[in-house]
């Protein structure tokens, strides 16, 4: 809520992977949702941004599959986090 919090969220939203991928190709996008394809996608084609885990605060409560899961961790770098 803009009112609260002083930001602005404008919602794009794709029917398919192909399509999140074509958006963010685009750019202008501070922030993603995607299947894991479509962010495997993003990832190598350099669309995206590490995630500093450190400055998460409830990371270590988070079961270890989805912390290190394949469809947002390459080579040891996270570029997403699970919700």
């Amino acid at each position: 809520n803009a009112k609260e919090t002083g930001c602005k969220v404008n919602v794009k939203t794709a029917a398919t992977s192909d399509e999140m991928v074509t958006l963010m190709n685009q750019g202008g996008f501070d922030l993603v949702t995607a299947s894991g394809d479509a962010s495997l996608r993003l990832v190598a084609g350099k669309k995206v941004q590490p995630i500093n885990i450190d400055l998460i605060p409830s990371w270590k409560t988070i079961d270890e599959r989805l912390q290190n899961a394949p469809w947002h961790t390459v080579d040891g770098v996270h570029y997403g986090v699970p919700y």
